[in-house]
This record gives C-alpha cells, sequence and structure tokens, in this order.
C-alpha cells in the first residue's frame, strides 16, 4: 500500500478524532458490503485481552476473537459508517471477557452443526512490527511465520508499520481464488482513496475501481455509465424470476381468445359431420 497513503490515513484519524484502526476496519467492511449486497455483516478483530495490570508482563496467549457488527445504509456517507463501527466496537471491548467459543455456542442457532462459523472474515491489523524483542537475559528475535493455513474464509492482514505497508489476504482456496482476492485488495486502495477524500459522499456513489480504471472499462464498452441496482445478486436473480413469472393479463386473453376460435373453426358441425371412424377405403 502507498506509504503516501498511510499517512493520509494518520493525518485523517487525527482530525477526526479516531484511530487509524477504525478507519482500516470500516473500510473493510465497506468493501464486504459493497461486494456482497448485504447491509449487516460481521467482522472478527484479534483483541489482546490484557485489561488488567496483572497480565500487561505474563508471558502467555491471551487472544481473543471479538465479533465486531458493521451496518451500512447507501444513502450515508462513511463518517456514518464510521461512527457505527467505532461505537460496535467499543461495545464489543467492554465485554472482551467473554470467549469467543461461547458466543459462538450462544449465537448458534438450536441443532445446527458445529461447522457453522459466526466469523467468517478477520481483520488483522499489526500497526508495528519489531525486529527485536527486548526480554531479561534473552535475546529473541521476531521471525515471520508463513501463512500456509487459513482458520477463516478470509483474513484481510494490515501492516502499516515500517518503510513498507503492505495490505494482504490469507484465504481458504475452495471459498476465494487469487483473481478475486486481487481484486479484493486492488478495490479496498481504491475505496480508502475516495473515503479520504470525501467522507461524506454517499456510499452507493463509491466506486471498486479508481477512476483510470473506471474509464478504461467505460471506453471498452462504448456506452455512459449507470448505476447497479442495489441489493445482492441472489435478491436481483429473484427479482428478476418474480418479473418473468408475472401473468401478462392482455397478452394471455388475447393468446387464449385465438386458441378457443382456432377450436372452433377446426370442429365440425351439421348433418354432414362424421360421427365415427370410417373402416377401409
Amino acid at each position: 500500500m502507498p506509504l503516501a497513503l498511510v499517512d493520509q490515513v494518520r493525518s485523517r484519524a487525527m482530525a477526526w478524532k479516531t484511530t487509524e484502526f477504525s478507519i482500516y476496519l470500516a473500510t473493510l467492511a465497506l468493501l464486504l458490503g459493497k461486494t456482497s449486497g448485504e447491509p449487516r455483516l460481521l467482522l472478527g478483530i484479534a483483541y489482546e485481552g490484557r485489561d488488567r495490570a496483572e497480565l500487561q508482563g505474563a508471558v502467555g496467549f491471551f487472544v481473543n476473537v471479538l465479533p465486531i457488527l458493521a451496518e451500512m445504509a447507501t444513502d450515508e456517507g462513511f463518517d456514518g459508517l464510521l461512527a457505527r463501527v467505532r461505537s460496535h466496537l467499543t461495545q464489543a471491548m467492554a465485554h472482551s471477557d467473554a470467549s469467543y467459543e461461547d458466543i459462538v455456542q450462544l449465537a448458534r442457532p438450536r441443532g445446527e452443526g458445529a461447522g457453522s462459523e459466526l466469523v467468517q472474515v478477520m481483520f488483522d491489523f499489526e500497526q508495528f512490527t519489531p525486529e527485536r524483542l527486548e526480554l531479561d537475559g534473552v535475546d529473541a528475535v521476531v521471525v515471520a511465520r508463513p501463512d500456509s493455513t487459513a482458520k477463516f474464509d478470509l483474513t484481510f492482514r494490515c501492516r502499516i508499520g515500517g518503510a513498507e505497508p503492505t495490505i494482504a489476504c490469507n484465504y481458504r482456496r475452495q471459498t476465494y481464488g487469487r483473481v478475486v482476492v486481487e481484486g479484493l485488495l486492488a478495490a479496498y486502495v481504491a475505496l480508502l482513496r475516495q473515503v479520504l477524500g470525501d467522507p461524506a459522499v454517499p456510499l452507493a456513489a463509491l466506486r471498486l475501481v479508481d477512476d483510470a480504471t473506471a474509464a478504461e472499462l467505460l471506453r471498452r464498452g462504448a456506452g455512459p455509465e449507470h448505476a447497479l441496482p442495489t441489493g445482492s445478486l441472489v435478491e436481483r436473480f429473484e427479482a428478476e424470476v418474480r418479473a418473468h413469472r408475472a401473468p401478462r393479463a392482455g397478452l394471455g386473453g388475447r393468446r387464449a381468445a385465438q386458441l378457443s376460435g382456432a377450436r372452433r373453426q377446426r370442429q365440425p358441425t351439421g348433418a354432414g359431420a362424421p360421427r365415427g371412424r370410417r373402416e377401409g377405403g
């Protein structure tokens, strides 16, 4: 991700009196909402779980997954989405003692199998990655762990510390493909640029591509730009099916009259009408 864009997020966070984490998280929610057509969705974040003073210096794994609700309205701007994400984030942190496993058990519908997941997309944010750890009497070096497995359908990794900030995705191959993931990453950067430029622009007006790509797509299509209908692909498909299934009274009545008239023309009448099947020639 461009370093200039990271600096712009930092300055906007100070001006909006929020955190960089909230801006990046809300942008991911916006991306998933626009690509899926769903106005409400859950994102998971990793919470350190060291709220107590006695745990600050303890060695151990206290990380907990917190589900964060994101709600979007197409007629509002990014500032409205950001405010709600921050509100839900604060509420989730206030109940961080509840383990993710317990939340899943309580939220899962009765009788549903253990394979169901409450959170399918994780947001992994790291603002500062130390190269070495300062420990008493120990010389420790941070070693990068390869992403060889995927715990969630999609994990969006945002690393903004250092001279080369990056965004990347860890994903399940049976759910996502490389081309789709690369498109999501490019769309994330495009959306981030737009919301930083003007957070009051309605979410429905934001594009998943940058201006240069949009112009090239319009040139190839050789036609004017048209706004896409709202709703998910499934909802739009169901609407099309309902529209085609709707009866057409005018055409249907005229067709029925034509068929009825044709039957009357074929029906024999009068004394000379054959009453049975003739035998022989």
